[in-house]
């Protein structure tokens, strides 16, 4: 393994020691910062005050792909969209492991996290399109 890559546990792996959290602080210390940064990446993510809003430019309207074709496209589209929502749940874990450690700066895990949430906000309206009966 390369000395500069950090390693990933899986789920229910046990941690060493060496790999604990940061600094002596206890479990609940830990889980407040997380609860916390969570917070604070979700207000973020929907802000309402449009001064705040000093990103590149959204596209008014986001073009959504129609659900037509036979279950096996639909479904195909559906473990697509679960693959994504892997990654954006392992990255905004990240994110906030990094914010609640102070290892990267707040405005900038803040837009990254406000990103990811919104990705996953957009993959939950298709999750809903799924359920509804065709027409």
């Amino acid at each position: 393994m390369n000395k500069n890559k950090k390693r990933r546990f899986a789920p229910g792996q046990k941690i060493p020691k060496t790999y604990g959290r940061a600094g002596n602080i206890s479990k609940e210390e830990s889980d407040a910062m997380l609860e916390e940064a969570l917070a604070q990446l979700f207000s973020a993510a929907h802000r309402s005050d449009p001064a705040d809003r000093k990103r590149a430019k959204q596209p008014d309207k986001i073009l959504v792909p129609a659900l037509e074709g036979d279950g096996e496209e639909v479904f195909g589209q559906m473990v697509d969209d679960l693959l994504c929502m892997a990654s954006l749940v392992d990255g905004l874990y990240s994110i906030l492991v990094s914010l609640a450690d102070r290892r990267v700066c707040q405005k900038l895990a803040l837009n990254q996290g406000g990103e990811l949430l919104r990705e996953a906000d957009a993959i939950l309206e298709r999750w809903q399109r799924y359920s509804l009966p065709e027409a």
